[in-house]
């Protein structure tokens, strides 16, 4: 299986961004597995044409996208991902 796992940029002045921090402890071959890791930027007008470059030239039978969530305790899959193009802080490019 050939398998992609995302992670982001570090943002709000913050040094590291603890979701591409979990995503470079993987190993590049779990098993049978091939694990391609991506470090995506924390920017809404970025981010897309990456991934869907990325999509197109290679193909993945599981992609994975890891982030981060500031509060939590746990971790917590989202059961619904709503793209909606706002968040409560700007992103890398002063974006909201």
């Amino acid at each position: 299986m050939h398998i992609l796992v995302t992670g982001f940029a570090p943002f709000d002045n913050q040094n590291i961004n603890p979701s591409w921090e979990a995503v470079t402890q993987l190993e590049d071959i779990i098993g049978t597995h091939t694990i391609d890791k991506l470090k995506l930027p924390t920017s809404f007008k970025k981010v897309d044409n990456i991934i869907n470059k990325t999509l197109a030239s290679n193909h993945y039978d599981v992609v994975l996208a890891i982030g981060q969530a500031g509060g939590r305790n746990a971790i917590t899959p989202e059961r619904v991902a709503i793209n909606i193009d706002d968040a409560r802080i700007p992103d890398n490019d002063d974006f909201q």
